[in-house]
């Protein structure tokens, strides 16, 4: 049982001997809070304000292969483009903030996940299955942010450090459609280390942020077991065979 766990980060460098290889395509919509800031006083979410759902929604795109090992478990690495948004209340009246304020910005992120599948069904023409992945998440802040409270507006780089680390996490449902496989579900990540800016002659501590999205995607088959693929085919003949 050890042994089936172990396998697939062994292979995770020796990836020439890999079952299969598919690549991931996946576009994602959600929010982002800020966790443990020493002067953050309340996050400020879509639900708050559903009238403004923009200001508030994070958005992103990403590209992802898969490294198969085993016929249920595999390792994700992937290149993410996200947008996001941290709205807020600062504590202390207007010593950090004047009333509600944004920060946005552009980040990209580098997940590398351990992923396993739980299959539904499987028949000739049908495939889904449960899939859950967890693993680490390497983001470099890129580009302007920008911040905006009630009196203020800026851009520049002004939050520190750009680089982060943390983990990134997944659950999906996936489907078999046409040549590859549609997927839905839900798509996370948490930063260790937390954000900090200087305003107003001050270091505003906005915290360690979590990122919550909904995601679909879909994936193409770029190496597929042979071996397995035998052994279907195989099966197939022989239930054409009974079925005569």
């Amino acid at each position: 049982m050890k042994l089936r766990f172990i396998l697939p980060l062994i292979f995770l460098f020796s990836p020439l001997y890999a079952i299969g290889y598919n690549v991931n395509f996946a576009l994602d919509a959600g929010i982002t809070e800020c966790l443990g800031g020493n002067q953050i006083e309340q996050n400020l979410n879509v639900w708050d304000d559903v009238s403004n759902i923009g200001k508030y929604i994070n958005y992103g795109g990403l590209l992802s292969a898969d490294i198969l090992f085993l016929k249920t478990q595999d390792i994700e690495v992937g290149l993410e483009l996200k947008r996001v948004k941290l709205n807020y209340l600062t504590k202390e009246g207007n010593i950090y903030s004047n009333g509600a304020t944004s920060v946005e910005f552009s980040v990209l992120k580098i997940p590398v996940l351990y992923k396993l599948s739980f299959p539904l069904s499987k028949t000739n023409n049908l495939v889904n299955s449960v899939d859950i992945g967890v693993g680490l998440c390497f983001s470099f802040i890129f580009g302007d942010q920008v911040y905006k409270d009630e009196i203020t507006k800026d851009a520049g780089n002004f939050l520190y450090e750009p680089y982060n680390f943390g983990i990134s996490f997944k659950a999906t449902y996936t489907q078999k459609i046409g040549p590859g496989f549609a997927f839905i579900g839900l798509y996370g990540d948490f930063n260790f280390l937390p954000y900090k800016y200087a305003t107003q002659n001050n270091i505003t501590d906005i915290g360690r942020t979590l990122s919550i999205s909904p995601t679909i995607g879909y994936t193409f088959k770029i190496k597929e077991d042979i071996y397995q693929s035998k052994i279907t085919e195989k099966n197939k003949r022989i239930k054409d065979i009974d079925v005569r």
